[in-house]
């Protein structure tokens, strides 16, 4: 219906993966920081390929960590005072479990509250828990009681995770703030020997799935295909120092290539080729020399001269080639639950997709690359994005300019398909046939019905002749 339209700056929602991970043992090594890079094997190049950025940790809670932040009311006793053992604490914030608490009331209220036993596992600084149960008849409510600090270190939070950690598999290590390669619980004063191995991991966010913000879309129900254009690149651009022409296959010039020499965390070479955007164009390369983007230069669509001085932008966002988010999407294929809002939907990454024969499937760790994931959050992708959308109704108006002279009269048909509503169930896609209608007049129709995006007609009506979604005679 050629209604493409251009969405808000930035519509585009992207989460890296971030990973929580449970520790064979509890960790007292004191030379890892926020910010350090953890990966998994006896050395940087290691089997799974998994890196991951430190940005939290948890684990049990000390005996005096909890403060209370809100004494409840109503509990037993109401009248006087009673110490309660072996409360177990319920988990409003956070993912922590397991820990038991010593719980004195009096006239209703908490008084004070102490750890008994092993301070559970998984807890962070600023976690709050409750009571369910405790006392007569467990009546009273409201208890809340806020983590300070933790004890020991059972669980490391990891952002921007690219790879696949495994559970039971090599030792953990990291690089410290100077970036020198250590291992886990090793090495220090206060720590007991090193190999800490995984023992569970829960995925927090996935890294592949991308939230679009567009505005009355129309696809309000998975079995629709999106096509979204003009994502663009977040990396710094570097400019062409010397022209480069139409017909030219010959290596760019640039003022700096340094970001170019590798594509999707991966060195650049002929089983990583990488792609760059200038103009318009999106160009393949195979290698960086210094200053020039050469190797096996495939031009893009309608190649042009491009001046000395044009930006040159590696064609990436998020570490992730955008030729996996500039494309034609489709709705079924998120794995994330109901993600389809009045004003918004999912899209996710396929990255198994190759965009050269050569290159490796992306979506394993098997043959050496590490599994991609989006490395950025946040909201992103430039002031330029456009997206096709469905237009759903339930009631026409079509305006004809006519003239009838006496004795005749105009009248119209429209052949519609059906849609489906936010919240209901109807069968979309199908042909509604031609129905009378009233030109210059409100028609009110039976059920909701759909002009559809090209991309969905084309998938959708092949039954359909032309694969319209309306026609009127």
């Amino acid at each position: 219906n050629r209604q493409i339209p251009v969405l808000q700056p930035d519509s585009l929602e992207v989460s890296s993966r971030t990973i929580r991970v449970g520790l064979g043992t509890t960790v007292q090594d004191s030379g890892y920081q926020i910010g350090n890079t953890f990966f998994q094997g006896a050395s940087h190049v290691n089997k799974t390929n998994a890196t991951g950025v430190l940005i939290g940790v948890a684990g049990t809670i000390p005996r005096t960590a909890l403060t209370i932040s809100n004494a409840g009311i109503g509990l037993t006793p109401t009248d006087g005072s009673h110490t309660f053992t072996g409360v177990n604490l319920v988990t409003l914030t956070g993912s922590g479990r397991g820990a038991q608490a010593t719980v004195a009331v009096s006239n209703g209220q908490v008084t004070s509250a102490t750890i008994t036993g092993s301070g559970g596992n998984g807890y962070q600084t600023g976690d709050v828990v409750g009571i369910d149960t405790i006392g007569a008849g467990s009546v009273g409510k409201n208890v809340r009681l806020t983590v300070s600090g933790i004890g020991k270190t059972s669980e490391l939070i990891l952002d921007n995770v690219q790879g696949e950690f495994t559970v039971s598999g090599p030792q953990l290590n990291y690089f410290n703030s100077v970036g020198v390669a250590q291992t886990l619980n090793n090495d220090l004063p206060a720590a007991p020997g090193g190999n800490v191995q995984i023992t569970s991991i829960n995925e927090i966010s996935d890294g592949l799935h991308i939230k679009v913000n567009h505005q009355n879309h129309g696809m309000y129900f998975p079995d629709n295909r999106v096509v979204i254009s003009g994502v663009l690149p977040d990396v710094k651009p570097t400019k062409l120092t010397a022209a480069y022409t139409s017909s030219s296959t010959s290596g760019l010039s640039v003022e700096n290539a340094t970001a170019f020499s590798t594509f999707e965390n991966v060195s650049i070479g002929t089983t990583n080729t990488g792609y760059l955007l200038v103009g318009e164009e999106v160009i393949e390369y195979t290698s960086v020399d210094g200053t020039t983007i050469g190797g096996n230069i495939n031009r893009g669509s309608n190649p042009i001269t491009y001046p000395a001085g044009t930006p040159v932008y590696k064609y990436e966002l998020g570490g992730v080639c955008l030729h996996r988010i500039n494309k034609t999407h489709t709705l079924s294929d998120v794995s994330i639950g109901s993600s389809i809002t009045f004003d918004s939907y999912n899209i996710k990454l396929d990255m198994s997709e190759k965009f050269n024969a050569s290159n490796d499937d992306r979506s394993d760790d098997a043959l050496g690359f590490p599994k991609l994931f989006m490395g950025i959050t946040g909201p992103t992708g430039g002031p330029n994005i456009t997206a096709t959308q469905n237009m759903p109704f339930e009631i026409i108006t079509p305006i004809i300019q006519n003239v009838t002279t006496r004795g005749t009269s105009i009248s119209a048909e429209v052949r519609t398909v059906t849609g489906q509503s936010m919240s209901g169930n109807e069968i979309a896609y199908l042909d509604a046939g031609f129905e009378p209608i009233v030109p210059n007049s409100p028609n009110y129709l039976s059920s909701t019905r759909l002009i559809c995006s090209k991309v969905n007609e084309n998938a959708k009506l092949t039954n359909i002749e032309g694969s319209k979604s309306l026609q009127m005679r």
